[in-house]
């Protein structure tokens, strides 16, 4: 492939994050003496949006394939046609053109699922180059770059502004306890989580958002001086932030024609600082133990329990597709919490299904501060392989 700086025609333009009825600019650079080398007869650029689904089943030792797509947008601009007499200034060899799109006003967010496998779908956007040679077995030069579209979103941009500003709102708590022993005999002891969220229905990307997580543990009725003061009594909260995880999963449904299917389960995103250090993003965690309290059983009682609790403060900054339906793809998101205790099945486990939404106003009423946030896309939706994009049309 020629250089980047010697190739017929050069794609000038930022892939960096768009919002839905947003006016997106570029250029192309027209190289002559390359154009002419290569019989380039015209140049046009394109704007493409379409969500594509793929279903792959195994019937024996056969294998069908469903696929579908729904264009989202769809516009051409033809930027130059050899003799239309527009050639580049005296001093130069190229021919700077500049182009304009406007994107849909309502678009679904990007997003890409299983690239390889049996369950396939993505919501993908790009402008794409194209120059036209002639004759059959001449391959026509290409240039594609994909970029991230979000939608605008009135109350996400609101409840963005509202915890940049400090949460003043109210306060849910998910509370979830059980009793657990070591082993499978002997007297049980109590444990119990309480997880307390802004009380919203919706969870807007691009912003922290705030809770708290207290672990509060109650151990078997005992002596006071039962316990060797070398152990930790049973069972001991967490006291680090790697010892509770908290993650983001997605359930995407996929239809292609006749067919349809749900990924369970994919892992989006590890939150608020907790979970495996290699997976946990840069969140601050504050960490707040409290000393262990001893409660008689009554005051007659020489038993009682020690009651120990841990707090984790910190915040959940999201950077993935927003929730959404659309005919032939739905993604839905549930929040998963565990602390797990010494001891077989011995863990506090909460599911909580949230409704993420974008947090951009629509284009002209109000610009981000700075430079566009970064929208987490795997590798493959600005790499990946753009005739699925764009077989079902010709050049």
């Amino acid at each position: 492939m020629p250089s980047e700086e010697n190739q017929a025609i050069r794609l000038v333009y930022q892939p960096v994050l768009r919002v839905a009825g947003e006016v997106i600019e570029g250029e192309v650079h027209l190289h002559f003496p390359s154009l002419m080398k290569d019989r380039v007869e015209e140049v046009h650029v394109k704007l493409r949006g379409s969500v594509y689904t793929k279903l792959t089943r195994q019937y024996g030792q056969t294998t069908q394939v469903r696929q579908q797509r729904v264009h989202l947008a769809m516009a051409n601009i033809s930027l130059w046609t050899m003799g239309n007499g527009v050639y580049p200034p005296p001093d130069s060899d190229v021919l700077k053109i500049p182009f304009t799109f406007t994107l849909p006003t309502r678009l679904y967010p990007s997003c890409e699922y299983g690239s390889y496998g049996a369950k396939i779908a993505r919501i993908r956007y790009f402008v794409e180059t194209v120059g036209k040679r002639p004759g059959i077995w001449r391959f026509n030069e290409r240039l594609v770059r994909a970029f991230p579209v979000l939608p605008p979103s009135d109350l996400g941009a609101e409840l963005r502004e509202a915890f940049q500003r400090g949460w003043q709102g109210p306060w849910c708590k998910i509370v979830k306890e059980n009793d657990i022993r070591r082993g499978v005999w002997g007297e049980h002891s109590h444990v119990q989580m309480t997880l307390t969220l802004p009380e919203v229905k919706t969870l807007p990307v691009f912003v922290p958002i705030p809770f708290t997580l207290t672990v509060i543990t109650h151990s078997k009725s005992m002596k006071r001086d039962d316990k060797p003061s070398d152990e930790p009594i049973f069972p001991a909260p967490p006291q680090e932030p790697q010892e509770v995880d908290f993650f983001l999963e997605s359930d995407v449904w996929i239809k292609a024609k006749s067919w349809d299917a749900i990924r369970h389960g994919d892992f989006t995103a590890q939150l608020g600082g907790l979970g495996p250090q290699k997976l946990s993003p840069i969140d601050p965690v504050r960490v707040e133990a409290s000393e262990k309290v001893w409660i008689p059983v009554d005051e007659k009682s020489e038993k009682g329990r020690w009651m120990q609790e841990v707090t984790f403060k910190s915040s959940i900054r999201l950077s993935c597709a927003p929730s959404f339906s659309s005919e032939t793809m739905m993604l839905s998101y549930k929040m998963k919490l565990k602390v797990d205790f010494p001891g077989i099945g011995n863990s506090l486990k909460a599911e909580i299904p949230v409704q993420i939404v974008s947090s951009m106003y629509p284009p002209g009423q109000r610009s981000w501060d700075g430079p566009p946030p970064e929208f987490d896309l795997p590798p493959n939706y600005f790499q990946g392989d753009w005739d699925e994009d764009t077989k079902d049309e010709k050049d």
